[in-house]
């Protein structure tokens, strides 16, 4: 599974959006493979509920779609007709339609929710077991991306010159890359105890930015962080809290 990324699939950074199929088209023109998760069935405005496809069911459907903005192909089944308010790369006044193939993979979940994957990789050597065992697989970059917005702080920027959001990006990304090489030195010595314990991974943040900070104090940053532990309870779930902030930026001095 591992030598399928590493031989295989070329790497392809896409911006965090809803699903569009002019992402597919670009990945598909670079020759790229790719599995993203889109809305299932029974969500308004998701591909997949645009294309008649079953809600509550599971399915492996391969689809071939002509893209056009001719409006005489709107509902002609085979063909999707796009506004021209809606962004699409490989449609102009030369080039009236375009081919997208789409594998579209329905599976539910242990806890009862459908998740649907778009991907263009062969059925027979990828059934919809792959396919759901690699949607699995992303859940630590997903994890990488929540500490890098959240408690590395990457959500909040202050500048407002390009170069210097770039400076702060790449220090924010030193700053995760430095912790997670000191984590992963540290072993946690097993005990007989209520629950399992993992490092603070919030705190372990804050002794290595401390540490970078000061100048001649030399401090034991991996027995600090080996004190900060918090317990860990696999069954317990809360409902995620979405709160839109802006970008917080320094008090430019004016004149």
């Amino acid at each position: 599974m591992h030598e399928f990324f590493e031989n295989k699939v070329s790497t392809l950074f896409i911006q965090h959006q809803y699903e569009t199929y002019n992402i597919f088209a670009n990945i598909q023109e670079r020759g790229l493979f790719y599995l993203i998760r889109i809305k299932d069935t029974s969500k308004k405005g998701s591909i997949s509920g645009s294309l008649s496809l079953p809600v509550s069911c599971e399915f492996d459907e391969e689809i071939e779609l002509i893209m056009t903005r001719k409006q005489k192909f709107y509902k002609t089944k085979g063909y999707k007709y796009l506004s021209n308010s809606s962004p699409f790369d490989f449609l102009d006044s030369e080039n009236l339609f375009y081919t997208l193939h789409l594998r579209l993979t329905q599976f539910q979940l242990e806890n009862g929710v459908y998740e649907c994957i778009a991907s263009n990789l062969d059925k027979e050597e990828f059934p919809p077991e792959k396919i759901k065992e690699l949607y699995h697989m992303r859940w630590g970059i997903e994890t990488s991306f929540r500490e890098l917005k959240y408690t590395i702080g990457l959500t909040n920027l202050h500048s407002k010159n390009v170069e210097y959001i770039c400076q702060e990006i790449y220090a924010k990304l030193i700053l995760y890359n430095f912790c997670e090489i000191i984590l992963a030195n540290i072993i946690l010595e097993e005990r007989n105890r209520k629950y399992t314990y993992q490092l603070n991974y919030t705190m372990a943040i804050q002794i290595c930015r401390h540490y970078l900070r000061q100048t001649f104090v030399t401090i034991d940053v991996e027995g600090l962080i080996k004190k900060e532990l918090s317990p860990q309870r696999p069954h317990r779930q809360y409902q995620r809290r979405v709160i839109k902030k802006r970008w917080v930026s320094f008090a430019y001095r004016i004149g």
